[in-house]
């Protein structure tokens, strides 16, 4: 049903049967008006008509069962998860499943990530430093972050009260991955891989016993994982070596116990 308030100049909010259409007016305050001027019938009908072209050309969004599963079970942040999966799929992103989280790409290519944790939950930029954020709402997840950026909510209301933003960013964070614009690496081992970061993030223990280690520890666990050129490898190899940092070790460490050098290994282990 449409309908049409002949005291205004715009269509107000509907939804129209099986196409599941609607039109924005600013009936309800902070939408933007489609179409505005002298309502004669036939303009109007051409304009709906125009806006349900549209609309029918656009692609049913996928969702990802996984990511189902993923709101569902951290259900401390339910409400505000299934608002920021809303947010992020009325923009062109895919929704995907990557590093045990949702992840939303373009073209194949990583642009947003969600994430929830202890204490809040997350939006996250793979791009973020490229963005523009006049009203400084991304942060760095961390003191070695050089790609991500992230918005951090601990209430359903915040992510309201930013949606406007939030889309802003996406729409940015969108046109910076069609651009094919790179944040410019430092070349040194302190260069953090994409998927660490994306794993520390996910898995709070593991970014603290990671944090934990010798700055000589963590660089040479980045440079090992960096060094790979795929990211397949590269999270294979985060994931090997997860045992071996939540133990506290590093690369090089003996894990065995029996070694007289240590922290490294002498092959005592291998005298049994």
């Amino acid at each position: 049903m449409i309908e049409v308030s002949l005291s205004k100049t715009v269509i107000d909010t509907k939804w129209i049967g099986l196409s599941g259409f609607w039109i924005e007016s600013s009936r309800y305050g902070k939408a933007k008006p489609i179409w505005q001027g002298p309502l004669g019938r036939g303009s109007v009908m051409l304009r709906l008509a125009g806006c349900l072209a549209k609309r029918m050309d656009r692609k049913p969004q996928v969702m990802n069962p996984n990511v189902d599963d993923y709101i569902q079970t951290h259900a401390k942040w339910q409400k505000e998860l299934t608002l920021l999966r809303k947010i992020v799929l009325e923009s062109k992103l895919t929704e995907d499943w990557k590093w045990r989280a949702p992840c939303y790409t373009l073209d194949g290519k990583n642009v947003v990530m969600l994430a929830a944790f202890k204490n809040d939950c997350v939006l996250s930029f793979f791009k973020g430093p490229l963005l523009t954020d006049p009203d400084n709402i991304l942060v760095a997840p961390g003191e070695n972050s050089r790609t991500f950026r992230v918005v951090r909510f601990t209430d359903a209301r915040q992510i309201t009260k930013l949606k406007s933003k939030l889309k802003f960013l996406i729409e940015q964070a969108i046109e910076v991955q069609r651009s094919g614009k790179q944040i410019e690496a430092k070349k040194g081992p302190d260069e953090f891989p994409a998927e660490l970061q994306a794993k520390l993030e996910e898995d709070p223990k593991l970014k603290q016993a990671f944090e934990g280690l010798t700055p000589g520890r963590q660089r040479a666990y980045v440079m090992h994982f960096a060094a790979a050129k795929q990211s397949k490898t590269r999270t294979a190899r985060i994931e090997k070596f997860t045992p071996r940092i939540l133990d506290g070790k590093g690369m090089n460490d003996c894990v065995c116990g029996l070694t007289k050098k240590p922290p490294g290994c002498d092959g005592s282990h291998n005298k049994k």
